[in-house]
């Protein structure tokens, strides 16, 4: 056996072993800040709540007191979401017209979905749906509600890097009346590659077992090549 070629082989086996074993997670971890768990129950009645998960601090900063109403909690199951109650509102119930809803980190993170409940189709003219706007980054989301069930539940799947999220009913630009546009913000789902956030369950991410399964084997097989050609040369010399 050519002794480069088996170096080449047991370079390629080791990288592999150590981007498995040794080296940072292949994945992140997103973690799921959820308003519909019990633990938000004390911004009840609050203008500016937080909590903190890991090292990051979660602001909400509203233009009323916010609500948290377990007496409305969905009696369906979401996937993960907790339902102690129906998400954050303001005021009588929900985020409505002219009110507005901010959210801060204390640090930089990927938001990679949000979820509202209480957001309907055919609430608005013409049997449109309720809107929202959602501005973080300087982009904006403009959703509307497509549920006929009684939960209301939405979700959008984005990727914005961003320390504030923006949520307000309706539409910011131009003129209108969106009176009939409400929604509760029920969740936001963020990126822990930073590995900065860790006080909360994590979304399920499988762990590359078959990699780090061929990455041992074939370290072994090459070990044992290597070994079968020091022994033939040492019958011929």
């Amino acid at each position: 056996m050519d002794n480069e070629k088996i170096k080449g082989w047991l370079a390629t086996a080791a990288l592999l072993a150590f981007g498995v074993f040794g080296g940072s997670s292949a994945s992140a971890a997103p973690i799921m800040i959820d308003f519909t768990d019990a633990s938000w129950l004390a911004a009840q009645g609050q203008t500016t709540y937080s909590r903190t998960y890991g090292s990051v601090e979660v602001t909400l900063s509203a233009t009323g007191a916010m609500t948290f109403n377990a007496s409305e909690a969905p009696n369906a199951p979401v996937a993960d979401l907790a339902l102690h109650g129906d998400g954050i509102g303001i005021g009588n119930d929900e985020i409505s017209w002219l009110e507005r809803m901010d959210v801060y980190f204390s640090a930089p993170v990927t938001v990679l979905g949000y979820y509202f409940l209480d957001f309907f189709a055919g609430e608005g003219p013409n049997g449109g749906g309720e809107l929202a706007t959602v501005v973080m980054d300087g982009i904006s989301f403009v959703d509307e509600g497509h549920a006929t069930d009684g939960i209301g539940y939405y979700s959008r799947d984005v990727s914005v890097v961003t320390t504030a999220i923006s949520f307000l009913a309706g539409l910011t630009q131009g003129t209108g009346n969106f009176k009939f546009s409400d929604f509760a913000l029920a969740g936001i789902l963020i990126d822990d590659a930073a590995g900065l956030i860790s006080d909360t369950d994590p979304v399920s991410v499988p762990e590359p077992q078959t990699l780090a399964l061929f990455a041992a084997g074939l370290l072994g097989l090459v070990f044992l090549r290597e070994r079968r050609a020091v022994a033939q040369f040492a019958r011929r010399g």
